[in-house]
């Protein structure tokens, strides 16, 4: 009976935007800064700090787990996170599983892939006791399943979502855009619905039509609460003083609506 069931309160990495113990999208299209906007909020739960829209941040801190199998450790997800201020003590990459051929002994790394290895994923969880984990990009470990089969995708988010409920962790998935375009922004990254379906919160880069060098984080989907304000922001770097790391600088509320984001003119 429903009657018996007891009510619980939502509790939040990210207010209004990244829910503790659910999975979460972040999309947009190659080269706005998914990544770098990804390791910006890394660094901020590592060390407690705020989040960009100056909301409380995770107090004293709490660990994060990066699945990236895309860029390389050493020359830019480290770099990247020291210039954000990450706290490297608390963050832990899986984005590679070392495996030993039982015929042959050879060993050899191959990527992390969901949900064969959700027990390294758990393992990583509790080392660090993490709050965040980082899916990025999310096709990449889903191997040689069909991504665009409902099936297939709830089947393998099914305990990825149970494990960071047991954690109380938020997962941002990191997703492309397809390039067909349209107005729904629920449709416009690749893949099966399954997965924006699967996500309590979805939030989405996209260019800032006003300012080519400027970007806006949108919230596109909400089911835990009423949808947050779209921030601006660029992805700079210091480079005038010899440091081109670039990193993410944070520029307050857009005006524009989702749809003149999604839709912006054409010009003459």
């Amino acid at each position: 009976m429903l009657s018996e069931v007891r009510g619980e309160k939502v509790y939040w990495l990210w207010q209004r935007r990244l829910p503790l113990g659910k999975i979460a999208t972040l999309d947009g299209d190659p080269g706005l800064g998914k990544s770098n906007l990804a390791l910006d909020l890394a660094a901020r739960v590592s060390m407690g700090r705020e989040m960009p829209d100056g909301t409380p941040g995770i107090e004293g801190g709490a660990g994060v787990v990066l699945i990236a199998l895309e860029d390389g450790l050493a020359d830019t997800i480290q770099p990247r996170l020291q210039r954000a201020g990450a706290n490297l003590s608390r963050i832990v990459s899986i984005g590679s599983i070392t495996t030993t051929d039982l015929g042959t002994g050879y060993t050899y790394e191959r990527p992390f892939l969901l949900p064969d290895d959700l027990t390294v994923l758990e393992q990583a969880i509790e080392r660090v006791q993490a709050k965040l984990v980082i899916i990025d990009p999310l096709m990449a470990i889903f191997g040689s399943r069909d991504t665009y089969k409902d099936s297939e995708v709830r089947l393998t988010l099914a305990p990825v979502q149970m494990l960071i409920e047991k954690a109380g962790a938020a997962c941002v998935m990191i997703r492309h855009l397809t390039k067909a375009g349209g107005s729904n922004a629920l449709y416009r990254a690749g893949g099966s619905i399954a997965f924006i379906a699967t996500a309590r919160s979805g939030l989405m880069v996209l260019k800032d039509p006003t300012d080519e060098s400027k970007r806006v984080l949108a919230h596109v989907k909400s089911n835990l609460s009423v949808q947050a304000t779209n921030l601006v922001f660029s992805v700079v770097s210091d480079q005038e003083y010899g440091d081109d790391r670039p990193y993410i600088s944070w520029l307050g509320q857009s005006t524009q609506t989702l749809q003149e984001l999604l839709n912006p003119p054409v010009p003459n």
